[in-house]
């Protein structure tokens, strides 16, 4: 018969196991989505300045056989405006097998506040 330190011992080492296995686990189901993304952007954070009136960003298709249609549009923040303040052009493409594509995000309006910035965000998909 084991003892009561015994037992919270192997409870201990069986609970440090399965939280580190989950643990693993989690960590490579979060990588191998991002690894099997076969479009993807240049950069994770483009800058729009004020003096310019458009961005070119650009889209890579990292699968060596399929090629992938591809969907981009700008999002606002801030849920009470919902006045379009830049446009993706073009918003629908397709991107042969490593391949590349030019998008352009154009301003659409001009009512950023100037003395502070916005933040916006740009979707892939």
């Amino acid at each position: 018969m084991m003892t009561m330190k015994q037992t919270q011992k192997m409870r201990s080492f069986f609970r440090n196991r399965v939280t580190k296995a989950l643990g693993m686990t989690l960590a490579l189901m979060m990588a191998s989505q991002s690894a099997l993304a076969s479009l993807a952007a240049d950069q994770t954070r483009y800058i729009f300045r004020g003096d310019k009136d458009a961005l070119t960003i650009t889209v890579t298709n990292n699968d060596k056989e399929r090629t992938f249609g591809g969907q981009a549009w700008v999002d606002n923040i801030v849920e009470k405006d919902t006045r379009p303040t830049f446009v993706v052009t073009p918003s629908f493409f397709k991107v042969k097998p490593q391949g590349q594509q030019t998008l352009r995000i154009i301003m659409a309006s001009d009512h950023l506040p100037k003395d502070k910035e916005s933040v916006y965000w740009l979707n892939l998909q």
